[in-house]
């Protein structure tokens, strides 16, 4: 949506960009196999400048990464 951000939880520092085949599991039953990639926190900023992104926050919780991206000029919420 035209001003929307992304919240995106990323690797940690000294992680790089991988991608493998996974499924998801549960008491209902197991998905099919679907591409999923990592993103290490480093990796960011290239992969959101070619995407028309910019990084408006990064933070920490409890060990857990997260970046906030958004459109150039847009606001983030």
């Amino acid at each position: 949506a035209p001003g929307g951000t992304l919240l995106v939880e990323v690797d940690g520092p000294g992680s790089h960009y991988r991608r493998e085949q996974v499924r998801l599991e549960g008491p209902s039953g197991t998905s099919g196999w679907f591409p999923w990639a990592w993103l290490g926190a480093a990796d960011v900023e290239g992969l959101a400048s070619v995407s028309g992104l910019t990084i408006v926050d990064h933070h920490t919780v409890d060990e857990r990464h997260f970046v906030t991206l958004a459109v150039p000029g847009g606001r983030p919420v």
